[in-house]
């Protein structure tokens, strides 16, 4: 609290002064008379009169009055964007105008759609401007990429003179300077920066609080006079103001004179209460302060854990800021790219520079598409290791978009599939050998060479990683949910104990089902694996809790009526991986459906015939009777980028590894598989009941 004699300090100083800029029309400037003027020069007039100031206006560059105010030489500044850097060196009142910046270039040229396209382009910018902080504090561009005025009207007249490839001012000014400049070249259309704007305000040096309360105080009264909209509709309407009569004008100086008096109760109350508020908002924040480091210790944990997970799969996992182009990194992709963390600069460019020459333009392309929603980020490309080595490359992402459309993030996974593609390159030169034997042989021992080549599918390696990748994807995918949850939560303030612990359980359950996956792959052709009694309804209910988020984002319901619970012989892993599987195809078969009626997945537990029995229903419209007894052959997928293993690999296990039976059919509205296995031996009914979600 401000002490008695710094109080009285203030109110004995009772002559202000300022700054302005000179030619920021219609804000800040000098007119024909040589006088200050402009509608902040008539907004802080008017606030320091009502709270019984006065105030010496001067005029000069922004740079100048900036430093002035930082080194106590003015008292404050009528017009200063908020920033968060800025807040350290100044206090700010509460914003009295919004102003929206334009990127201007000259006619002809290419116009800049968002910050993202000013990327090593050079831009003109007036000195330690709100422009020039935002540039360099999201890292857009470099220093040296900047062309750096006193005045936004010389930053027009560089354009047109083709000293820079762009401008970043506030629309409105510079289209007033560019009639007023007569500058022809120039586009009158500039395009509007998205998620960036200025909210102007009185700005004072750091710490000098009383001063910035009566301004605050003056512009409220400015505000509830209505002078301020009188103000804003003289300079920014064209509309000059009607003749104040003696009436108005008195009833206006009494209630003017009632707030002051108001405002000086309320100010004694205020400075008599504010040592015990401070107090209690102190308690509550270092109460705030311990909730978050609990919070943080839990969130870094989940993240060990997933880091755990990637590593096992070796897969890079990157964080593409589009807002100020910052690059995030994993472990896993410094060891793919062969950099080391020291070394990588954090940027877009960095990634851009590893790239195969050859593949720049494609890559860029996709990267393009992907962040204007034309099509979802799902290429290849090749990289050069630091050694010489050329390294292929699968990358996955998805973009995270805010309220209105505009992309935020890309977030994504890379995997090294370079010895994938090398076995791929050998299997498909092996079988034009074979294919050209065939041809020679085809009438001798046709069922010999076909039999042959599909003994050679099952043994590549290639298929054993693609089993892996498919199994990977739908827990990836729900990995990814729960921690954009996570971070929706805290932002929103709805980050507590419960919610973070259901996150990190089910986050944990699906690292443990990642783990071991790569295990059940490995033991999936031995015959010496043990079969074990196991709980059928355990099972389902951890298959629908792995891709419950997932359903959910989708608008897809998913509801298990098991009136009783079945104890089944077999391999509990593997028959969830089965669950999994049906369970994203029904979700898929939904979403291109598009039907009007939401969307919905039953699964039903039952005994029939002596055997257990698991139905997977959807109403996603069912499948093309002409396809239906081949969904479940190797290799053959009805989807664009499928692979066409899912559905085999699930009959092989159940069939072959459980002696079970699955098989899919058509109902009304959509399509039903029923997964069918042996009753564990003295297998005992158990009251389920039902569960929706």
């Amino acid at each position: 609290m401000e002490s008695t004699t710094e109080t009285d300090r203030l109110l004995s100083r009772n002559h202000l002064s300022t700054l302005i800029v000179d030619n920021y029309y219609p804000y800040t400037f000098m007119n024909d008379q040589g006088h200050a003027d402009g509608f902040c020069v008539d907004l802080v007039r008017a606030v320091v009169q009502v709270v019984g100031l006065e105030i010496d206006i001067q005029a000069g560059t922004w740079d100048q009055a900036r430093a002035a105010l930082e080194t106590g030489k003015i008292d404050l500044l009528p017009m200063m964007a908020y920033s968060e850097e800025r807040a350290r060196v100044f206090d700010f009142s509460a914003p009295h105008t919004i102003s929206f910046d334009a990127v201007f270039v000259v006619k002809g040229r290419h116009r800049i759609q968002s910050l993202i396209d000013l990327a090593d382009k050079t831009i003109i910018v007036m000195k330690n401007d709100a422009a020039h902080d935002y540039l360099i504090s999201r890292g857009i561009t470099l220093p040296e990429k900047l062309v750096l005025t006193d005045s936004l009207p010389e930053a027009l007249r560089l354009l047109d003179l083709g000293k820079g490839e762009a401008a970043l001012m506030p629309k409105l000014v510079g289209l007033l300077h560019m009639k007023h400049m007569g500058l022809v070249n120039l586009d009158p259309s500039p395009v509007v920066v998205d998620n960036y704007q200025r909210r102007f305000s009185f700005a004072v040096k750091k710490g000098d609080k009383l001063l910035l309360h009566r301004l605050s105080e003056g512009l409220s009264i400015v505000k509830a006079a209505g002078t301020l909209d009188q103000i804003h509709q003289k300079w920014f309407a064209l509309v000059e103001p009607a003749p104040i009569a003696l009436q108005p004008v008195l009833k206006y100086i009494l209630s003017v004179f009632a707030a002051l008096m108001l405002i000086a109760v309320i100010f004694i109350v205020w400075s008599l209460s504010l040592r015990k508020q401070v107090a209690l908002r102190t308690k509550k924040l270092e109460q705030e302060i311990t909730e978050h480091l609990e919070a943080k210790d839990k969130l870094i944990e989940t993240m060990q854990r997933l880091e755990l997970a990637t590593a096992s799969g070796k897969l890079g996992v990157w964080d593409w800021n589009i807002q100020d182009n910052t690059l995030q990194w994993n472990e896993q992709m410094f060891e793919i790219y062969g950099i080391t963390r020291d070394t990588f600069p954090g940027c877009f460019e960095a990634w851009k520079n590893s790239l195969l020459p050859d593949d720049l333009e494609m890559a860029m392309e996709a990267s393009r598409a992907a962040v204007h929603g034309e099509n979802d980020y799902n290429t290849e490309f090749r990289i050069v290791h630091p050694d010489g080595r050329i390294k292929v490359i699968k990358a996955h992402a998805m973009i995270i978009r805010d309220h209105t459309g505009s992309p935020l993030k890309m977030i994504g996974i890379n995997r090294d599939i370079t010895e994938h593609k090398q076995i791929e390159g050998e299997l498909l030169r092996l079988n034009e050998t074979l294919e050209y034997r065939v041809a020679l042989e085809v009438t001798k021992n046709i069922r010999h060479e076909l039999l042959l080549i599909q003994q050679s599918r099952l043994a590549a390696m290639g298929e054993m990683i693609g089993n892996i990748a498919h199994q990977w994807r739908q827990p990836l995918n729900a990995l990814g949910l729960i921690l954009f949850n996570i971070k929706d939560a805290y932002q929103f303030n709805t980050l507590d104990a419960t919610y973070l612990d259901q996150a990190v359980s089910d986050g944990s359950r699906l690292v443990r089902k990642m783990s071991t996956t790569i295990s059940d792959f490995s033991n999936f052709f031995r015959p010496d694996k043990e079969i074990i009694a196991f709980s059928a309804l355990a099972q389902i209910r951890e298959s629908v809790a792995l891709v419950e988020s997932s359903f959910q984002n989708s608008q897809i319901s998913i509801h298990i009526d098991a009136p009783h619970d079945l104890n089944l012989l077999g391999f509990p892993n593997e028959f969830s991986q089965v669950l999994l599987n049906l369970l994203s195809n029904a979700k898929e078969s939904i979403l291109a459906h598009h039907r009007p009626i939401a969307g919905r997945v039953d699964v039903v537990l039952f005994e029939q015939d002596g055997r257990g029995c698991v139905s997977v229903c959807d109403n996603g419209g069912g499948i093309p009777p002409e396809i239906l007894e081949k969904i479940f052959d190797p290799y053959f997928s009805t989807k664009e980028k499928g692979t066409g293993i899912g559905l085999y690999m699930s009959k092989m296990i159940i069939e072959r590894n459980m002696n079970g039976d699955i098989t899919a059919r058509n109902i009304a509205g959509g399509a039903e598989f029923i997964v069918t296995a042996p009753l564990a031996a003295g297998n005992e009914s158990r009251e389920a009941g039902k569960i929706g979600s």
